[in-house]
């Protein structure tokens, strides 16, 4: 069932502190990096919360809202809160081969939030790669997922689950315990942000990477990280950014 059918998350005051915090750190960065011609392209739902907070906050004006189910496409159309807002039906994946390919998006930075509302799975690291791979200079990079315990099976299984999803960055040593409910969400975090380096990496031909700057946050339910990659390398013209914000919670913010 779609989550539009759930719940209006518009009406969650946590999620509402969640994307302030987020949108707050985004802001942060924008002026530093003089993101002037910020593209905020998300999950927007039927709600569209969060476009309506990168316009306010950011003053993003052009947004793409990604929308997989037949009836929440269409009720989204019909609630686009401005005319700037282009909706999308198809899955992320599917939707961001044709993005990065139309050369008047590729030339200009992205603020993506891939804002799942599910477990970690192979769609999702899909997404985060080709994001990281071939994100445009200067884009930002959002990910939430849900780290609660049983969307990756039985303790003794979720070592094995994990290796399958991130590859080689899981250790082969993983203990269970690390993968039980109250630590579950740390371990997810930890092993998908060196995912994530992992993958930068092997593409070091578009610049050298460091880690600009990274937090957590957490009350055992939830984190926050925050990094940014970077292309100082001499012979190229401009640095390129590529900022990562991982939003997951053991729980969804009630």
């Amino acid at each position: 069932m779609p989550s539009f059918n759930v719940v209006n998350y518009s009406l969650r005051p946590n999620k509402s502190i969640q994307r302030s915090l987020v949108f707050e750190g985004v802001r942060l960065l924008q002026k530093e990096l003089h993101l002037e011609k910020l593209m905020y392209i998300g999950f927007g739902s039927i709600w569209f919360t969060d476009f309506q907070m990168a316009h306010k906050l950011l003053g993003v004006e052009d947004m793409i809202s990604i929308e997989a189910d037949p009836v929440g496409f269409r009720r989204a159309l019909f609630n686009q809160p401005f005319k700037t807002v282009r909706v999308i039906n198809g899955y992320s994946h599917d939707v961001f081969p044709s993005l990065l390919s139309d050369p008047n998006l590729a030339c200009r930075p992205w603020l993506v939030w891939l804002d799942y509302d599910h477990a970690l799975n192979e769609a999702i690291v899909e997404d985060v790669q080709t994001i990281i791979e071939k994100a445009p200079p200067n884009s930002i990079l959002l990910v939430t997922i849900d780290a609660k315990g049983s969307g990756y099976g039985r303790p003794v299984e979720r070592p094995k689950r994990l290796k399958g999803l991130l590859g080689s960055v899981v250790p082969d040593e993983l203990d269970r315990r690390d993968c039980a409910d109250g630590k579950l969400w740390s371990t997810i975090a930890e092993l998908t942000w060196k995912f994530m380096v992992s993958v930068r990496l092997r593409f070091r031909d578009r610049g050298d990477f460091y880690r600009r700057f990274a937090s957590s946050t957490g009350t055992g339910h939830r984190w926050l990280r925050l990094a940014v990659f970077s292309r100082p390398r001499a012979g190229f013209p401009q640095l390129r950014h590529l900022s990562v914000i991982l939003c997951g919670q053991e729980r969804w913010p009630n």
